[in-house]
């Protein structure tokens, strides 16, 4: 099996849709940074004292924290949890390689929105002919003219599995 990926230009249905997004995008950074800061200190810390607790920074320490993160922030919890929490998933890998490579600490998110993402996780998404319907946000064209210019531009890649056709 091996991997496609196809990128579709996002046009949102609604202002709101638009601004769901623009949102989405900005819980990712700032739940990104939030762990990333708080892992920094406690990595900093242990690294000076060995008594103190080294910082758990698996995906799944981290998603236990994210709950709790998101029960006592109300703006959290009026976005999709899974595409916000799965940006978690990147930060463990990137600690991870920090621990193997001995590269430096992973790097706090600034608010560029040509580099901001979001990744709605598989269950999250259902792609229906020209549209996508995303997790808590609905129903978004694939193609035609963004009526919501100010909201800067939206693409989606998909990633699917098929067959390897290649001749050995």
């Amino acid at each position: 099996m091996v991997y496609r990926n196809i990128r579709y230009r996002l046009y949102p249905k609604s202002r709101g849709k638009a601004d769901l997004l623009c949102r989405c995008m900005g819980a990712t950074r700032y739940v990104w940074n939030h762990f990333l800061g708080l892992n920094k200190t406690m990595m900093e810390a242990w690294r000076k004292d060995d008594s103190t607790p080294r910082p758990e920074v698996s995906f799944f320490s981290l998603g236990k924290a994210f709950t709790q993160l998101r029960q006592g922030t109300d703006w959290l919890l009026e976005l999709p949890a899974n595409p916000i929490k799965y940006t978690l998933k990147y930060q463990a890998d990137s600690w991870k390689q920090c621990f193997r490579s001995g590269a430096g600490f992973p790097n706090f998110k600034a608010r560029h929105f040509s580099d901001e993402s979001v990744t709605f996780p598989e269950g999250t998404f259902c792609l229906k002919g020209e549209s996508l319907h995303l997790q808590r946000i609905g129903q978004v064209v694939l193609s035609g003219s963004n009526p919501y210019e100010g909201c800067g531009k939206f693409y989606a890649t998909v990633s699917y599995e098929v067959p390897d056709e290649r001749v050995e």
